[in-house]
């Protein structure tokens, strides 16, 4: 039973892949590696599925076992490698690939990522060199071609990158990058004349000469790894680089997790991480960072960046100026931390561009700043959790979640949700990820309540699941005026009517549930969507239907053109 239980998830696990769906994929084999732990083609696949959404070192933690388990697997070694490269532990990514080379003399894969990281850790000579040699010994490898026209594109020897480019085109006809690079030669040879010899061209001393014209650091990634459970070979190489940093904490994932996503599977080079590594500002084209004056680490790599002429974007989803007294982060990134705040102007008065999570903080910080824009956050279909149906129970459960609230937001409903759950016999009071908040409810009996702790961050669609009604309640602040309309967008895509204050960002949004305009409205909006049940199905449809404009395929060019500069 078991094993059949092993082949359907690695079955599972190799559709999802086949789909790009790599949180699905990764999920279905750590299930896998719980029946069958060790297993060395289990761990690169998740290793893989990590690598594609952009976790390289959490992937090289996989690929490391992988190693540990086949010492002798040269394949092994380059996926750890190519990890490593990612994650920025450049040394590291050296030693693996050599050691993957060593086992495996004829590893071209191992060569060409090699080469790629000499190409971009100043060893020239080296990495051109190695990928003339590929091409003298297959002189079909088109990512090796590639690469080599990109030098000598680079290098200001434009009819030797047009004869590389042409060969690609003559074993891959429709690889648009190749195209792309054609014409783009062909505008600036002034002189028409044959392309050079490829066999002249690819001649290590050649090579060795065109290394030393000039700084050749964008040359595109290499390719990804392989895994054994879930075949993943990737397909064109990134288009971009951008690298994301912020605190550990699910508010910074929720925000910025779907479009990282989102950017991953379109083939961009991303990191995230917590901050900078070695070779991270030679390798990105663009930094975000999320709320960097949280730590004094992340504020330091913001300042290295801007300080080496980066393009740098950082990325607020709350009025931290604002921030009142009792509320979470105020002693340590709000006013209660003057140099925190101070350190944080400051940065913004330097950056490319502020991106912030709802109108109203555009106009807090924009006297602040060059240019802030409102980039909305989303979700993304590719987690199915979102549309699972929700599990069958006998209750009517209401209640708060803490992702978006704190204890100083809940004074005002108190007393009507208290009512409420007395009132109504199948009433359950629920609340998730924030015990605060649970304990906050010291009336409502033991019985009549249930908390939810948090999970992963890929299980909170299904949590959001749990409820028949979301209580979002906001206490009347400047600080709470400036917050998005996040929450309201969750409980749509999973068609949970809601009630909220009236804040900006949920009063232009509208769609999906109920703005309670004054407190003691909360109990008798309470029972009207409890009793109204073609209310509540109206309401959950508005609010699907509503919610797809921000799924984060939608919001990718925006983002894109955030990262990009041309917003």
């Amino acid at each position: 039973m078991a094993k059949l239980n092993l082949n359907t998830l690695l079955q599972q696990a190799d559709l999802a892949a086949s789909r790009g769906n790599w949180q699905q994929c990764r999920d279905l084999l750590e299930k896998a590696l719980q029946l069958q732990p060790g297993d060395a083609g289990i761990l690169s696949g998740i290793g893989t599925s990590l690598l594609s959404l952009g976790r390289p070192d959490d992937a090289a933690y996989y690929f490391m076992q992988v190693v540990n388990v086949q010492p002798e697997s040269s394949e092994a070694q380059n996926n750890l490698g190519l990890a490593l490269a990612l994650a920025g532990q450049m040394g590291a990514a050296e030693k693996a690939y050599k050691e993957a080379i060593d086992l495996d003399p004829d590893n071209a894969q191992a060569w060409k990522n090699l080469a790629i990281l000499y190409l971009q850790t100043e060893k020239m000579v080296e990495g051109v060199q190695i990928l003339a040699a590929v091409v003298q010994s297959n002189p079909k490898d088109v990512d090796a071609l590639y690469m080599l026209a990109q030098c000598y594109e680079g290098g200001q020897d434009p009819g030797s990158a047009l004869a590389c480019y042409q060969e690609v085109l003559k074993n891959q006809p429709d690889h648009p990058d190749a195209q792309a690079g054609v014409e783009r030669v062909q505008r600036e040879l002034t002189v028409r004349k044959p392309a050079g010899d490829l066999s002249r061209i690819a001649r290590p001393e050649h090579a060795a000469k065109l290394a030393s014209l000039k700084s050749l650091k964008d040359i595109k990634k290499p390719a990804a790894a392989s895994g054994q459970a879930a075949a993943a070979q990737p397909a064109a190489p990134a288009r971009k680089a951008v690298a994301f940093y912020g605190p550990p904490e699910p508010a910074t994932e929720m925000r910025l997790g779907p479009v990282i996503s989102r950017l991953v599977k379109d083939q961009w080079q991303v990191k995230v991480g917590q901050g900078l590594a070695p070779g991270d500002l030679e390798q990105f084209d663009t930094f975000v960072f999320a709320a960097p004056h949280a730590s004094p680490e992340l504020l330091a790599a913001a300042q290295d960046c801007v300080a080496a002429g980066k393009r740098v974007v950082v990325d607020l989803d709350l009025d931290y100026i604002q921030l009142p007294s009792g509320y979470p982060g105020y002693s340590d990134r709000g006013p209660g931390s003057p140099q925190s705040i101070k350190a944080l102007e400051e940065l913004l008065g330097k950056v490319s561009l502020i991106s912030v999570s709802s109108p109203v903080l555009v106009e807090r910080y924009q006297h602040l700043a060059q240019r802030v824009v409102y980039a909305p956050g989303g979700w993304n279909q590719e987690n199915e959790l979102w549309t699972r149906p929700a599990p069958t129970r006998r209750t009517f459960n209401v209640g708060l979640l803490g992702t978006h609230l704190s204890t100083r937001d809940v004074g005002d409903i108190k007393n009507s949700v208290g009512r409420f759950v007395r009132e109504m016999s199948t009433a359950l009071f629920l609340v998730g990820i924030d015990m605060k908040l649970y304990d906050a409810f010291p009336a409502i009996p033991e019985e009549r309540k249930l908390f939810v702790p948090a999970s992963r961050i890929e299980d909170y669609p299904f949590l959001l699941a749990s409820f028949d009604v979301l209580l979002i309640p906001l206490a009347k602040n400047s600080f709470n005026q400036a917050k998005s309309d996040l929450p309201l967008v969750e409980a749509g895509v999973r068609g949970i009517p809601w009630l909220a204050s009236p804040i900006p960002a949920f009063r232009a949004w509208e769609k999906g549930g109920l703005i309670v305009e004054n407190p003691g409205e909360w109990h008798t909006s309470l029972q009207r969507l409890a009793q109204q049940a073609d209310l509540r199905n109206q309401l959950s449809e508005e609010g699907r239907d509503k919610a797809r404009s921000r799924e984060a395929e939608t919001l990718l060019p925006l983002w894109k053109e955030v990262l990009a500069g041309s917003v």
